[in-house]
């Protein structure tokens, strides 16, 4: 244990593959490292210790993410679902759960089934048998289902794609931070002022029906669930691809049948884990992590990659097995900031992996996947650009 007085050894940290790699090493399971910005935190990649800070009260939800600059109290700011404690933050997510919850996500399973194949009768339309998969497929259907969900009609979606970009995209000023969240709950406002008039069936009729929310609150929680809605499966979906092409016993599995499909697709959000930063957190209090002392007020990174390839979730945590018994794995956190699309995300996984392999068999990256560009700049991973043929 770090003794209070003694000021903890630092490694400079930029989530660079040279500093992954380092991480592996490590002995200590919680570690304080200075981030490029200078900031000096604690990053924790043992499961227990990323479980324990997401789920403990005396860790709490920081004003802001850390991949955005701060600003003052009274500036627009998105993300009142994702940067309050209980019992607030309760109040923002309970009108929500219904709509997420296992019994209403497979209602909406046929329609995600629909919009997947829809989308894959455009990419049987290529006549050279290659496409981006991101361009015509693992973007357009998650995009089209949130959309759907929260009752957004088409002449609106466009716009949100790139501002949805902006908002996750890392090391903005706070100029660039504040102008992007301006023009997400700008967009949103007049979206909702169009539901008002002529409801759509989604969603945000139901909350605006509820009265609970004022429209400024409205459009922060609608813009919150758009960021987790579709960039996450597109992540997932072209790692997917690119880990089942080197698996062929995966891939078998995943066709073998429903829950077969369903045990993949759980191990592929453990093995790939596209939250790629991890989720940090503030301590309320003092409190011994691992073997160090964190202080009140320090920010601690629960480094959800490293969580997920433990030795103390399961055997062998760098392979990736599709029969692998399912374990609690740590992708969609922990307590009560745990995801609350994390029933669409694996049936929407399971759908369009099984749809899309199941119409093209034969489908493989285009090209190496190490030489393929990845999304480095956003706290969601995935590839730039995704190349196929089939």
């Amino acid at each position: 244990m770090t003794n209070a007085s003694t000021q903890p050894e630092t490694a400079s940290f930029d989530f660079s593959e040279e500093s992954l790699s380092a991480l592996t090493s490590w002995s200590e399971q919680v570690k304080q490292v200075t981030l490029a910005t200078g900031e000096k935190v604690w990053l924790a990649k043992g499961y227990e210790e990323v479980r324990l800070i997401l789920s403990d009260a005396r860790f709490g939800a920081g004003d802001e993410p850390m991949h955005r600059a701060s600003w003052s109290e009274e500036e627009r700011k998105i993300g009142r679902l994702l940067h309050n404690d209980p019992p607030q933050h309760g109040w923002y997510r309970q009108p929500l759960n219904k709509a997420f919850s296992a019994r209403r996500i497979q209602q909406l399973e046929p329609r995600i089934r629909e919009i997947a194949r829809e989308q894959l009768d455009v990419l049987s339309k290529r006549e050279n048998r290659s496409a981006d998969l991101i361009e015509t497929f693992a973007l357009p259907v998650p995009e089209r289902v949130i959309h759907e969900i929260l009752g957004i009609l088409p002449v609106f979606r466009s716009e949100f794609r790139e501002i949805i970009e902006g908002l996750l995209r890392r090391g903005q000023t706070a100029e660039e931070s504040r102008a992007v969240v301006d023009q997400a709950l700008d967009h949103m406002s007049r979206v909702i002022e169009e539901i008002r008039r002529a409801p759509t069936g989604g969603l945000l009729d139901e909350l605006i029906a509820t009265g609970q929310f004022a429209d400024v609150v409205l459009a922060d929680l609608a813009v919150t669930l758009l960021m987790g809605g579709y960039l996450t499966i597109t992540g997932m979906v072209t790692e997917s691809v690119a880990v089942l092409s080197q698996n062929p016993e995966a891939r078998r599995n995943l066709l073998a049948g429903a829950k077969q499909s369903a045990e993949t697709v759980e191990e592929l959000l453990r093995y790939i884990t596209v939250i790629q930063y991890g989720v940090d957190r503030v301590a309320r209090e003092h409190i011994t992590l691992g073997d160090q002392e964190i202080k009140a007020g320090e920010r601690v990174v629960a480094f959800l990659p490293a969580a997920n390839r433990d030795p103390a979730l399961c055997p062998h945590p760098e392979a990736m097995d599709a029969t692998r018994r399912r374990v609690r794995h740590a992708s969609f956190g922990f307590g009560p900031h745990q995801c609350l699309g994390q029933q669409l995300a694996r049936v929407e996984l399971d759908v369009m992996l099984t749809e899309l392999f199941g119409r093209f068999p034969t489908m493989q990256p285009a090209r190496a996947c190490e030489a393929l560009p990845r999304r480095i700049e956003t706290v969601i991973g995935g590839f730039d650009r995704f190349p196929v043929t089939w």
